[in-house]
């Protein structure tokens, strides 16, 4: 592979450049990150300060705080940074970005007070100056770090993208699957972290998996609802979709930071402490803010969630979460 790959963001970034450069052990992989302690962190020691202790950068990462130096002519920029600061990073690599730059997406959410997802958000601020596609499905950082079997899409409008992107991601331990829907995948990607909060507080409260199960499901239905509402394919969501189902069940019973968010309320913290508790740990819980543009895309929409409303009130109301499942146990019978 002779392609210029740069990584934005060393959050999950710091996972993927590390795949990628052992995938790729005579090519030089980028890896930016606005935090200059962290990156200088990462150049001396190659390990990361907070997150997957015991696992070391190859040394074909290079690692920089320089944006420029990092995706000046790159082929293949992956977009690593939270949700809310993607139009931020835009604004900052438009005049950098190569022509035809392919960016491949792996952030989940929708943009606070806009309501975009993603590659809106990308086409607003980089107009048509680049490819996109957006990688997504039920993987966990620290269980790609290990190198577990994982699966994943890749989704893009243009059939050669995904093909060519299929190739370059996957390998022993990682299986990738094409997809044309980016809609679908953007939108279940962000509007199943809401649903694993409320798996956490279901999970906190100390109900089993049949209660696991059936928030799973119904949670899934809204979802899928309103996705198809706003453009997605009705495919995305069925059996064996990894960017569908297959997320949903991983951020719903797996190690996932907005599951254990969900959890710490359930047990009895408020969201205020449960929000400072992943503060100190320098964690980002996506779907605390995702869920506040669910609402709004859901009343625009004219689709009922009355899962994902339930949360919205548990943590921006402070709505008890028992009375919250309640109500949701002792609606009309359908």
């Amino acid at each position: 592979m002779d392609k210029k790959i740069a990584v934005v963001g060393a959050g999950l970034g710091f996972v993927l450049a590390r795949y990628l450069a052992k995938k790729y052990f005579k090519n030089e992989i980028g890896l930016y990150d606005k935090d200059k302690k962290l990156i200088n962190h990462l150049e001396r020691k190659r390990e990361h300060p907070l997150h997957f202790k015991g696992y070391t950068l190859p040394e074909n990462v290079r690692v920089s705080s320089d944006l420029r130096e990092i995706i000046r002519d790159s082929d293949i920029l992956i977009i690593a940074v939270p949700t809310q600061h993607v139009r931020e990073m835009a604004r900052e690599t438009r005049e950098y970005i190569k022509k035809d730059a392919i960016l491949l997406n792996v952030a989940k959410g929708i943009e606070m007070g806009t309501g975009k997802r993603i590659s809106e958000i990308l086409r607003e601020e980089l107009k048509d100056n680049f490819k996109y596609a957006v990688l997504s499905g039920g993987m966990i950082a620290q269980d790609l770090v290990k190198e577990d079997p994982l699966s994943a899409e890749i989704a893009s409008r243009d059939d050669k993208i995904s093909l060519y992107l299929q190739d370059i991601m996957s390998s022993r331990i990682f299986r990738i699957y094409r997809n044309n829907d980016v809609v679908g995948v953007e939108y279940t990607g962000a509007l199943k972290n809401p649903l694993s909060i409320g798996a956490g507080i279901a999970k906190g409260l100390g109900y089993g998996d049949s209660t696991m199960g059936a928030l799973i499901s119904r949670g899934g239905l809204e979802i899928e609802r309103l996705a198809i509402k706003l453009g997605a394919k009705k495919e995305t969501f069925a059996l064996g979709g990894l960017a569908g189902i297959g997320d949903m069940i991983t951020s719903c019973l797996g190690e996932t930071r907005n599951r254990r968010f969900g959890e710490l309320i359930g047990r009895g913290s408020s969201v205020e402490e449960a929000l400072k508790i992943f503060k100190e740990r320098h964690q980002l819980v996506e779907g605390y803010y995702t869920v506040k543009s669910i609402r709004q895309l859901a009343d625009r929409a004219g689709v009922e969630m009355p899962i994902q409303a339930q949360v919205f009130q548990i943590l921006y109301e402070g709505k008890n979460p028992v009375e919250a499942l309640e109500e949701l146990m002792n609606r009309e019978l359908k």
